[in-house]
This record gives structure tokens, sequence and C-alpha cells, in this order.
């Protein structure tokens, strides 16, 4: 069973979930909700043109530390883990690993 980690992400449209994060054997997977709607999202890898991390400012998730899935259709992804200290690590080095993409 993959591990979950407990995750916020940004769609490009602007909707924002809060839920969990797997890492499936080939794609993501991020499951959650909002008040607004209920969001699943299966990603491919790959879909996945690069992976890093948010420059301070405008690109963060709340001014917290931001991971950002550029998708190759343009649909980027910004993801912010909850309350793990290194899980947002964690998931770009793995992501990075099956994606064959540098952070």
């Amino acid at each position: 069973m993959p591990r979950s980690y407990a995750i916020t992400w940004r769609e490009a449209c602007g909707l924002q979930y809060s839920g969990r994060l797997e890492l499936e054997p080939d794609h993501i997977r991020l499951e959650g909700g909002s008040p607004a709607a209920g969001g699943a999202r299966h990603v491919p890898y790959s879909d996945i043109g690069r992976v890093r991390m948010a420059r301070p400012g405008a690109e963060r998730l709340d001014d917290r530390q931001t991971l950002i899935v550029e998708r190759l259709a343009g649909d980027d992804l910004r993801i912010a883990a909850v309350g793990e200290p290194g899980a947002l690590t964690e998931i770009a080095e793995r992501l990075a690993h099956r994606t064959s993409r540098r952070i």
C-alpha cells in the first residue's frame, strides 16, 4: 500500500483542496475536498514536465513551503504538506525519482 501524505493542493483554476496524496506505481493520486466541491485527481508521471519548490511569495500556498508540479499540459499543481515536517521534501524527492526530473 502506498504511503499517504496529508496535503493541501491548488489546481491551476484556483480551486484549493485539503486531503491526501499517494504516490502510486504510475501516477499521483490526490483525494480531498473543500466546502465548494470534492476533489479526486490522478496525475500520470508521464504527464509531469518538471517538479520544483516554489519561490517565496505568490507561488506559495498560504505562505507555506510549496511544491509545484508542472504538467506537460500546462496545468500546474501546487502542493503543501500539512503537519509533517519533511514530508514535502520526501514527496519532491520521490516524484523526481519516479519522473526522472530534477527538483
